[in-house]
């Protein structure tokens, strides 16, 4: 069981990653994506900076805790997904209700939260026995 939900852990973690990586190196692409735009170079600067580098450190965090075998950096990777969820909630009040928003964001972001929170129980077991 244990070996699933490193794959589990691991997969969530290059999702995260690879999308850290686009926005921090190809910005336009992940706008496109996202919807968004930048107007000018400290907008893009803010995209590959923020968007791209909070989704770069929580994949690496991510990663870095199934190959470490450190399972409580899951925690931190748990707590920015909640962040971003958090954003999304706000922004549905905020802005209205958008499909997208609710699913590509919302639930998409609660589901990485939840099966990195039962990861870390089940892995954190193996570190105990």
């Amino acid at each position: 069981m244990k070996p699933i939900f490193k794959i589990v852990v691991a997969l969530i973690g290059l999702f995260i990653l690879i999308n850290g990586v686009m926005f921090m190196f190809n910005p336009e692409f992940g706008m496109n994506l996202s919807h968004l735009s930048a107007s000018n170079t400290f907008g893009i600067s803010t995209v590959r900076a923020i968007i791209g580098g909070s989704m770069l450190a929580t994949g690496l965090l991510t990663l870095l805790a199934i190959v470490t075998s450190k399972s409580d950096l899951l925690h931190s990777a748990v707590v920015i997904l909640l962040a971003w969820t958090l954003g999304r909630v706000i922004s549905l009040f905020a802005d209205g209700f958008d499909k997208e928003v609710f699913i590509g964001g919302i639930l998409i972001s609660l589901l990485m939260a939840v099966l990195l929170t039962i990861s870390h129980k089940v892995l954190s077991k193996e570190v105990s026995n």
